[in-house]
């Protein structure tokens, strides 16, 4: 998944190991826009056309359409071809890459109020998904990127999976987005929070019990295009490139793909809207602003998800 993979398993056969390392590649097969025989990519070449799709990759595009739901847009999946656009078009290893020192984007796009990819569809009259069919479909000019929020319905999906074979207790952390579940003999695991500006006077961790723990950060995955800086992170509302006041952020969530939604909801959102969806869905979140200053949701200290 273009990102370090880290499984810890407590309990059953030592064999669990190596069924979570298969099931990460075979999500990653599956979902890579890097290769034109995946069934993301397939699905998005079909287009308004559709296509048939394993389970999992049903419920990919299930949640990609509920964290664009619960977000408002804010966290938006749909968005392959504006970062194919920005040179993001091949396997980040293979990008050039820019000064290592983080960078902020050096001012505002326009807004342009880029519709949502359930409005388009509901304005084309296009069922984007059968459920008991396995079948998916997308309005033309709508492409999907796993990468925005694949890493975290993975962990969800293996940690699950190891469970039901055995597992006691699992950690699977995919690239800082991670999910755990079970009963570690420790009580819990203790997580980092990383420093993403490098200003940062003292570590920072939670221990987690239960859920999924995600980071979104403008200073990761950047490179050059056409002589610019470009950063993963899209802004939903225009297509261009995100300039957030936050340089990152870090949700608690009850599952890693929610987790993942609200991070970037995080760097969107204004910050009563995102309080209160952190309320709704029993989240907690950690930002650090551009200076290094953190800042933290009054539950997010004591937070024990479902």
């Amino acid at each position: 998944m273009g990102t370090k993979c880290h499984i810890v398993v407590e309990g059953g056969r030592k064999a669990l190991l190596d069924h979570g390392v298969d099931q990460v590649r075979a999500l990653e097969t599956a979902w890579t826009r890097f290769s034109a025989d995946s069934e993301v990519s397939r699905v998005n070449a079909a287009g308004p056309r559709g296509l048939r799709v394993s389970r999992d990759t049903l419920v990919l595009f299930q949640v990609a359409l509920a964290a664009e739901t619960i977000t408002a847009g804010a966290c938006d999946s749909f968005m392959a071809d504006e970062i194919e656009s920005a040179g993001y078009d091949r396997d980040f290893a293979d990008l050039p890459s820019p000064d290592q020192a983080p960078h902020r984007p050096s001012s505002d796009p326009r807004l342009t109020g880029r519709p949502s990819v359930r409005t388009t569809a509901r304005r084309a009259g296009v069922r984007l998904l059968d459920r008991r069919k396995s079948y998916v479909r997308l309005p033309s000019g709508y492409a999907l990127d796993a990468g925005g929020i694949g890493k975290g319905l993975a962990a969800d999906l293996v940690t699950q999976a190891l469970r039901q074979q055995g597992a006691v207790a699992v950690l699977v952390n995919l690239g800082g987005d991670l999910r755990v579940r079970g009963h570690p003999q420790q009580g819990g695991w203790e997580i980092g929070i990383s420093d993403e500006v490098g200003s940062r006077e003292q570590d920072l961790s939670v221990k987690l019990t239960a859920g999924g723990l995600c980071t979104s950060s403008q200073t990761r995955r950047r490179w050059l295009h056409h002589g610019a800086v470009q950063q993963h992170l899209l802004d939903p509302r225009t297509g261009g490139q995100l300039n957030s006041r936050w340089a990152a952020a870090t949700v608690i969530a009850p599952h890693a793909w929610l987790a993942e939604a609200l991070s970037k909801a995080a760097l969107v959102l204004p910050a009563s809207r995102f309080d209160r969806l952190l309320r709704r869905h029993f989240a907690g979140a950690i930002q650090q602003d551009w200076n290094g200053r953190v800042s933290q949701s009054p539950n997010s200290t004591e937070l024990r998800p479902r």
